[in-house]
């Protein structure tokens, strides 16, 4: 998180651990990364507010709930 002030470092995690609460368990490792990586995507971009952090993990989930129904509608992956 170089190059981030900590205001900023600390929206990210407070963010990225409300997002990741809605998942099961918090979230896997994989899922939480990705949630993250988006994140920080938004912050290096300059979104650096608590609403457009918050945005931009909401997509992140939207995104990562389509892979997942995706990976299951075609069998790579079973219901749970």
């Amino acid at each position: 998180m170089s190059g981030l002030d900590e205001r900023t470092k600390t929206r990210l995690e407070f963010i990225l651990d409300e997002v990741c609460s809605t998942l099961p368990k918090g979230g896997d490792h994989e899922s939480r990364k990705f949630v993250a990586e988006q994140l920080m995507l938004c912050a290096r971009a300059g979104k650096t507010s608590l609403e457009e952090l918050a945005y931009a993990g909401q997509r992140a989930l939207v995104q990562l709930r389509r892979v997942a129904s995706s990976a299951r509608s075609d069998g790579l992956i079973e219901a749970g």
